[in-house]
């Protein structure tokens, strides 16, 4: 009955203090064990969910960075350290948390702002180009074609046809 209500150890009387001490130290130790079994477990959830909220917030604040400074030569190295972190580190959390690779949101966000751009404002294709961070039109040209399946001047265009139509009206 004694191991079906969970006794670890036994003693025999009569039971010598020295006996009874070893066999409580015993009884201590794998309960110390135990615990440790426990709360292991426990301890590592809560880091990895302080880690986890810590990095949505890093990644937030990355996310609104970039909304205001994406026509700015920005790189990851650059990122990094500024936020005091290795460039690896900062790639695998952005990743985690966005579901893209830095660049390519990097890249999807200045293509946005070039096609609400080249729909809203006069500027050239040049002058786009530059205000979304490419230098090159030209580079800018062929990433724009790949991301809209046109090219800005035909975005433009379109534009303008629509506007014309309208004065007609």
């Amino acid at each position: 009955e004694a191991l079906h209500l969970g006794a670890s150890c036994f003693l025999l009387k009569p039971v010598s203090l020295e006996e009874l001490e070893a066999k409580l130290k015993l009884v201590f130790e794998r309960m110390q064990i135990d615990l440790d079994k426990m709360t292991r477990p426990i301890s590592d959830q809560l880091d990895a969910n302080a880690e986890a909220e810590a990095g949505n917030v890093l990644i937030s604040e990355l996310k609104a960075y970039l909304e205001l400074h994406y026509m700015e030569e920005i790189g990851l190295n650059e990122l990094a350290d500024k936020l005091h972190i290795t460039p690896n580190y900062l790639s695998r959390l952005f990743h985690k948390h966005t579901g893209c690779k830095f660049v390519k949101y990097l890249t999807d966000l200045r293509m946005t702002k070039a096609k609400e751009l080249l729909q809203n404002s006069t500027l050239s294709v040049q002058q786009v180009s530059e205000a979304v961070g490419y230098h090159s039109a030209r580079h800018f040209t062929g990433l724009y074609r790949n991301y809209h399946g046109q090219y800005p001047s035909e975005a433009r265009e379109k534009r303008v046809s629509k506007t014309s139509k309208i004065k007609l009206v």
